[in-house]
């Protein structure tokens, strides 16, 4: 194990950065268009839900490629079923964000709702639509998705790996802190530290890219 270990979920959701903002496009025009119409906040709502759901099968799928390439990475030996290991993966609270991802998909929806409908209010107190402002609100909500994507990535690959170590009976493993800009005091304080595999210290920060190698013992 070293440092590349995060060097696949950096490729592909880079590249898949780029496919989320043209989803994005796509139904910032519905929206509009929506707008236009003087559709209904319900009607409007169902325009986001089928934007996050897409949004959200964008990322399970490659998740599920991380998860798949981390564990053939650190050396894991049994199939797994990464759906079913997502799913447990993603609705439980996690360290780092402080949140449930399942529930973080329908709170950033909500978000976006609430910023389109002020729009939309502000359209009929003016009689003019501010798309400036759509596509201000549309920016920021995949900023905030991209980075949730870019921390998710990390988790499940550090997660990916210990099941990993898990599978191969490892008992031990060694914290090597990264040597990068997102490096932390706590980070550089358990660098080389031996840690049992089942009291290995969660991440406390954003993108961080410390990782664990296998100690045979």
């Amino acid at each position: 194990m070293n440092d590349q270990v995060y060097d696949y979920a950096d490729k592909i959701t880079l590249s898949l950065s780029q496919v989320i903002w043209r989803v994005y496009l796509k139904y910032q025009k519905k929206i509009i268009s929506a707008l236009v119409r003087s559709d209904s906040s319900s009607q409007i709502k169902q325009i986001l839900v089928e934007l996050y759901s897409e949004l959200d099968e964008l990322n399970i799928i490659t998740f599920k490629e991380i998860a798949g390439r981390a564990y053939g990475f650190a050396k894991g030996n049994k199939r797994i079923d990464w759906g079913e290991w997502l799913f447990v993966l993603l609705n439980k609270p996690n360290s780092v964000t402080q949140y449930i991802y399942t529930s973080e998909v329908i709170r950033k929806r909500d978000r976006l709702l609430e910023a389109v409908l002020t729009i939309k209010a502000d359209a009929s107190a003016n009689s003019a639509l501010d798309r400036k402002a759509i596509n201000h609100a549309m920016k920021r909500a995949f900023s905030l998705w991209y980075r949730q994507l870019k921390q998710y990535a990390i988790d499940v690959t550090d997660e990916a790996t210990v099941q990993a170590f898990h599978d191969a009976r490892v008992r031990y493993v060694k914290w090597n802190a990264a040597k990068d800009d997102n490096v932390c005091q706590q980070c550089r304080e358990r660098d080389g530290i031996i840690y049992d595999i089942e009291n290995v210290p969660k991440k406390t920060h954003y993108f961080c890219r410390c990782w664990l190698s296998p100690i045979n013992r």
